[in-house]
Order: structure tokens, then sequence, then C-alpha cells
């Protein structure tokens, strides 16, 4: 069992690897987790060289600290080619830890992954839970378990943590922590000369430098990639928004009235002949609020799926905004590299740039299918959603009535209530429904937009292309 406690060589309490809020690192592996490649700051930052990192399992600058649940969870979502994010403690070389968010996505012969510094108040939240989910692990080993059963002890624990922060599982704050990450990182880096530099316009030409007019040309390519990734990155919001409408629509709109109706059928019938229209107009309400409470439980059902294919879609999209900085970064990073730098520790450059080219086309691949199902689905809730508003136009319309009815009447005054505190349950629900529909018709042409094939396909295949022309 790897000690949970003690520093370990060359660690300082307190100290940790230093790298800026600015700077993105990746490195890609084989399907087994040896390191093939990665960037300038990737090896800075770990304190190796990049010579030392080629061919090392990743788990080189693992640190004994991390739960191994972690871990356990990043190779499910690989297993299933799916993109994953965490919050993960590394260990230089030199002993000192760093911590990353962390974000993996599958490569058809391996896994690229990308990393930077954490910075929201989730990242707070979360190191604290790993304290606990490794004192679980160890606690569980001490006693003569097995490690997989000190790994589903330390899982049990963190679904009760999560469900007591209204999450339903890692996935929810998976999706959660990385746009949280990325804003948190976007606000600290508004007016820093080293994130303005990064998108500044770069000259094109050095007299007789081929490779770097292709890298010149390659990094404004990534730029526009990046531009139109920001611009769907906004959409994330616009998915939000929808999300959180679905949740606070989980209650019956009109099961209350169901049960109004049946108290003014009986009200009426205790008023007489006189009252046989309010009977009339009760019992119509009544069958009007069976069919709305079937409604807005098809709705409900529907939420549930479209809160899961919504909070996907923005971690996909985040997951490709990220990819093209990464992208942007590393090929700033290349035309801007020191003379004396030494070509090894810059591995393949045409190789790197072709890959970060195709996993952020992967990506958009993703995020298209996804849009698309999502946009279908949308489809579907907007037309019970417009039949839900026209049924609530319809209690309306009887409630009206039914007032008129009961003025008409001595002795109504107990109808005339219900009927009042009915009509504020109609309106309310009225203001819900709109909403609703508002947030679901701009999360679906969002969704239309994101389906629809606008040409960033075709510029990242010419970014491949380019990058034949690449050398260090």
């Amino acid at each position: 069992m790897e000690p949970r406690t003690g520093m370990s060589e060359g660690e300082v309490a307190g100290a940790e690897r230093s790298f800026g809020i600015d700077e993105l690192f990746f490195s890609t592996t084989d399907p087994g987790g040896r390191i093939l490649t990665g960037n300038p700051v990737f090896a800075r930052v770990s304190a190796y060289t990049a010579q030392e990192l080629r061919g090392r399992a990743h788990n080189v600058v693992r640190h004994p600290d991390m739960p191994r649940l972690v871990f356990r969870i990043l190779w499910r979502h690989l297993r299933d080619a799916a993109p994953v994010a965490a919050y993960v403690k590394n260990r230089a070389k030199d002993g000192l830890p760093y911590w990353v968010v962390a974000t993996v996505v599958p490569l058809e012969d391996g896994f690229l992954s990308v990393r930077f510094k954490p910075s929201s108040p989730t990242f707070d939240l979360i190191r604290g839970l790993y304290d606990d989910l490794r004192e679980v692990e160890d606690r569980i080993e001490a006693g003569g378990g097995t490690r997989d059963a000190a790994i589903d002890a330390s899982e049990g624990h963190l679904t009760e943590v999560l469900a007591g922060l209204g999450l339903r599982d890692y996935d929810d704050l998976m999706h959660r922590l990385l746009v949280e990450e990325m804003r948190s990182r976007e606000d600290l880096l508004t007016g820093s000369p080293a994130w303005a530099a990064l998108w500044a316009r770069t000259p094109g030409e050095r007299h007789g430098d081929s490779s770097h007019a292709a890298l010149v040309r390659t990094l404004e390519g990534f730029r526009d990639a990046h531009g139109r990734m920001d611009e769907r990155f906004s959409d994330v919001q616009e998915y939000a928004r929808l999300n959180d409408a679905l949740g606070n629509r989980s209650r019956d709109l009109v099961g209350e009235m169901h049960l109004q109706s049946l108290n003014m059928v009986l009200a009426a019938a205790h008023l007489g002949d006189s009252a046989a229209g309010i009977g009339v107009v009760a019992r119509l309400m009544g069958a009007e609020a069976d069919a709305g409470t079937a409604l807005t439980a098809r709705l409900n059902e529907r939420g549930d799926a479209l809160g899961t294919q919504l909070r996907e879609l923005g971690f996909r999209i985040g997951i490709a905004r990220l990819l093209a900085e990464m992208a942007v970064f590393f090929s700033y990073e290349m035309l801007h590299r020191p003379p004396n730098a030494s070509a090894a520790d810059d591995g393949d450059l045409a190789g790197n740039v072709a890959l970060l080219a195709v996993a952020l086309s992967d990506s958009l691949a993703h995020i298209g299918r996804a849009a698309g199902d999502l946009e279908r689905a949308l489809r579907r809730t907007i037309a019970d959603i417009a039949d839900l508003s026209r049924l609530l136009g319809v209690l309306a319309a009887l409630q009206l009535n039914g007032t008129i009815e009961a003025a008409r009447i001595d002795g109504a005054v107990g109808v005339g209530q219900m009927l009042s505190e009915m009509a504020d349950q109609v309106t309310a629900a009225q203001a819900e429904v709109r909403e609703l529909a508002s947030a679901a018709a701009a999360a679906r042409a969002r969704a239309r937009s994101g389906a629809a094939d606008d040409g960033l396909e075709h510029d990242l295949q010419e970014i491949v292309r380019e990058a034949a022309l690449l050398k260090v």
C-alpha cells in the first residue's frame, strides 16, 4: 500500500511546482498509458526532460495522495471511448506536487490529455473530498481488505457526498467542474498580456523559411477554430438555463386544479339546480386537469433524458474549446521557442499539430451528432410544452366562465374563492410554461446550429495538410 502520510523526497510543506494560469500542457500516450509525446510546458512542470518522459508510464507523475478511485473512473470512461475530466494531483521529478484539471480524450491509437491550472471554488471542495476518499481506501486496506474492496468503499462514499451536493453521479460533477474551471480561468486571464499575445496577429513571412510560414498558417487556422468553438461555448449557458428550467418544472403543474374541481362539483351539488352550470364547468376543468397531469408526467420523463443530453453536449463543447485553445497555445509555443532549444525537446512538431487537429475534428463530429439528437428531442418537448400551454388556456377560459356563473348565484362565495385560487394557479403555471418554452426554443436553435457543418471540418483537414510542411 502506498504511504498516505509523510512527504516525498524533495517535497517541502506547502511548496508546489509553479506554472501559469495562462499555460496549457498536453501529452499523448499509447493504449497502455505509456507517454509518446508532449509539449515543453509538460516537461518543465514535471521537471523531467522530454527524453526522460518518452516511453515511461504516465503514472511516473502520479502523486500517492491521489485516491485510486479517480483513476478507476478515468479508465472506465476511456474504455467506453468517452472523454473524461478530473482534478489530479501530480508529483514532479523533484518531489514537489502540482494540481491540474486533466481532460483526456480517446484517440485512434491511444489517448490525449490536456491540463491546466485549477482556480474555481469547486477545486477547494474536491481537494478536501479527495483526502476523505484516500482515507477510506487506506482504512479498508489496513484492515485486510483488497484494493478493489477499498476502491468500492471509496466510490460508495463519493456517491453519498455527491448526492448531498445535489449531483446524481460523477458525470454530473465532471460536467460542472469543467465548465466552471474554464470560465474561472477565462476571468483570471482577462487583461493578461500573455493571454493577449496568444491571440495577436503573427507576421506570416520569414525569408526562406517555408516551415515558419506553414506554422503561422497553422496558428491562424487554430485561432479561427477556437473563435468558432468560443461561440459554441456560449451555447452552454443556454443549455444550462434550459436544464434549470426543466429541473424546476418537475412538479405537476395542474395537479392541485384537479382537487379543486372535485371540491367545486361537491359545492355546486349543495347549491342545488341553480348551480348546475358551475357543476358542468367543474367537471370540464377536472377532465382538463387530468389531461394536464398526464402531459406534465410526460414532460418530466423527457426532461430527465434531456437533462443528461444537455449536460453531455455542454461537456463535449467545453472539451472541443479546450482542444482548440491547446492547439493555438502549442502552435504559438513552437513559433516562439528559444533559438537554442533542442529539437529533441519539441518532439514530432508535424505529428503533434496533426494530432491536435484530428482530436479537435473528432470532438466536432461528436458535437454534431449530439446536437442533432438534442434538436430532435427538443422538437418533441416543445410540442408537449405547446400542448400544455393550450390546455392551460382552456383551464383559464373555464375558470372565467365559472367565476361569471358563481357571481350570479347567491351563496356561491365559497365557489368563487375556489375559482380565484384556481386563477392564481393557472396564471403561475402559464408563467412557468412560457419560461420553459422560451428556454427550449433558444436551446433548440443553438442545437440546430451546433449540428450544422460550418466548414470547420474542412479547415481542420487543411491544417493537417499544412502540418506535413512543418519541421523544427
